[in-house]
């Protein structure tokens, strides 16, 4: 599992490459919400997502490619916020291994 560090910028993309798996990642927010497009190796998977917290980004079909999870520190289940990236909300990418391992 690889946290992926992000800005406290509301807008922001980045990609990353785990296991052969490229992961591109958009992120769009504003002062309430985040939303995410997610691309498996150029594949659109979630077009506009609002993003959850402490569940995976990556929907049931794509599953076995590895996923994105954004984690509550602080035991809440607020939805993410670009104010409270790397402080108390983190983002990780799992190889379908280390999923496959869980």
């Amino acid at each position: 599992m690889e946290q992926i560090a992000l800005t406290n910028d509301p807008n922001q993309e980045f990609s990353r490459e785990l296991d052969g798996v490229v992961y591109r990642i958009t992120l769009i927010s504003d002062e309430n919400f985040c939303f995410a497009e997610v691309y498996v190796n150029d594949v659109l998977v979630t077009p506009s997502l609002l993003v959850p917290a402490n569940q995976a980004l990556i929907p049931y079909e794509y599953i076995n490619k590895g996923n994105l999870l954004f984690i509550n520190t602080d035991d809440s289940d607020d939805y993410p916020n670009y104010t409270r990236f790397n402080k108390t909300q983190f983002l990780y990418v799992m190889s379908q291994k280390e999923i496959d391992a869980l």
